[in-house]
């Protein structure tokens, strides 16, 4: 592998994992709201 493989390769691993971990987070700030809004 070249190193510009390599770095492509890394970025687009890193967007995976980001978005996946982003995706989680914003689900559970939207339940979290919810509860506390719920209780209202």
């Amino acid at each position: 592998m070249t190193g510009i493989e390599i770095v492509f390769s890394v970025i687009g691993i890193g967007i995976i994992i980001g978005g996946f971990v982003y995706a989680i987070y914003d689900s559970y700030c939207q339940s979290k709201d919810y509860r506390t809004s719920r209780k209202k």
